[in-house]
């Protein structure tokens, strides 16, 4: 089968986006200030212009994207039709020639056919061995390799490669790279299961997730522009100071010392506070982190005011999901939950706006799933923090739309407890 190839001025980036593509999508806009939208090929996959160098190094920071893979330029006397089999051998020839073992390949295709993709491995095998090149396939015509997979067998890297085909529905426009970044599941495994404390009774926030929220809050400060260098795709966190002030196991206050930033943590338990210590400990001596970098953790109720040892750059935080529920909540059951939770939200935020007005705020507010399916949302807290001077920052792009709330939800089809992400940004300074 012939394909028109998408020619772009500049190469593009592919990315297969987490399992809330919303929010993996607002990630990479905060975090490539010249993020320009292509095409979106499907709910979990899009194609973005860049000047950044992306690898995996720099996708180990994102939390919500799964792998990149960077367009194959094509000669321009290429760019009218062609087949697969004519193309991908020869890149993938040219990814592997220099190697002096054993090659190996894998292909993440979507809408290809799987006799074509059947086909096209064995067509690239062959041609491998023309060139005197043995090489072996991983994946199949069903499912491509898992990320871990992808690792293990060193892709990316030397004597490795993955194309990627992406075709859209109707076969008029195609586009091909190559994976130059994957996600390193078992590093996130490693600190969210490794960790010496867990506690499931106050809900468990997902290394992930913390990422994602740690990397949404750059788009609250001024000089983001500045921490994010676009040339080298630089993420850099060095020198800020990240408050979780419910920070209970201390996932937050983990992925802010991964990134090199100062850290404070504070709970109202004892347990928590505990708990969180043993974990940072746990995390330091792990990963090595430079004593240069501080972090305090203390036992203090976030209502109330109290002097930080350091004053941070920013606020990011998961307040509260509430008690652990067995089975979806009555409306009886809801009402009580929102009332609960809207007080100590509002209680907090005034209190943050007078003893630290000047601090803006990454954070998560609970969203019970009723038995009918009805999303439940604390409508009262909003209020009473667009009152205070609180001023929502909207992450929509291109690929995403506006939500009349201005937040990204996050939501799996079991939970019976949501997350509501906001970005806020400090009040105004009113003249005196």
């Amino acid at each position: 089968m012939n394909w028109v190839i998408l020619a772009a001025s500049m190469p593009t980036y592919a990315a297969f986006l987490g399992h809330q593509p919303h929010i993996s999508l607002a990630e990479l806009a905060v975090l490539l200030p010249d993020f320009r939208p292509k095409r979106q090929w499907d709910l979990r996959i899009v194609t973005f212009e860049t000047d950044a160098i992306l690898d995996t190094e720099w996708l180990s920071m994102l939390g919500g994207t799964v792998l990149i893979a960077e367009e194959i330029p094509l000669p321009p006397a290429d760019s009218k039709k062609h087949s697969l089999d004519d193309i991908v051998p020869k890149m993938l020839h040219k990814s592997l020639k220099d190697i002096k073992r054993k090659a190996t390949f894998s292909f993440r295709c979507l809408n290809v056919p799987r006799n074509d993709i059947r086909s096209l491995y064995r067509v690239c095998k062959k041609y491998l061995k023309d060139k005197n090149l043995p090489s072996r396939y991983i994946g199949n015509e069903r499912h491509p390799a898992k990320p871990g997979t992808l690792l293990l067998r060193g892709i990316p890297g030397p004597g490795s490669a993955e194309i990627v085909i992406l075709r859209d529905r109707d076969g008029k426009n195609l586009w091909i790279g190559k994976t130059c970044a994957v996600q390193d599941i078992e590093a996130y495994t490693a600190r969210d299961v490794g960790k010496p404390f867990r506690d499931r009774e106050t809900g468990l926030l997902p290394p992930k997730l913390a990422q994602v929220l740690l990397n949404l809050s750059l788009v609250t400060l001024p000089e983001r522009k500045e921490v994010l260098n676009a040339k080298k795709g630089a993420i850099s966190f060095a020198g800020m100071t990240v408050w979780d002030p419910f920070c209970g196991s201390g996932v937050v206050i983990l992925e802010a010392l991964l990134r090199r930033a100062n850290a404070i943590g504070s709970d109202k338990t004892e347990k928590a506070v505990r708990g969180c210590a043993e974990n940072v400990k746990w995390l330091r001596l792990r990963e090595k982190t430079p004593k240069s970098i501080l972090h305090f953790i203390l036992k203090q109720n976030a209502c109330k005011p109290f002097d930080l040892p350091k004053s941070p750059t920013m606020i990011v935080t998961e307040t509260t999901l509430g008690p652990a529920l067995k089975k979806p909540p009555t409306k009886q059951e809801i009402q009580s939950l929102i009332r609960e939770a809207e007080e100590l939200e509002c209680e907090f935020f005034t209190m943050l706006a007078n003893h630290l007005p000047e601090i803006p705020v990454v954070c998560t507010f609970p969203v019970y799933i009723g038995r009918d399916g009805s999303k439940n949302y604390l409508e009262k807290t909003l209020k009473i923090i667009e009152k205070l001077g609180y001023r929502k920052v909207s992450l929509a792009n291109t690929f995403l739309k506006p939500s009349d709330r201005q937040s990204l939800l996050y939501l799996r089809p079991d939970q019976m407890v949501g997350r509501e992400i906001f970005c806020f940004l400090p009040p105004v300074k009113k003249d005196r």
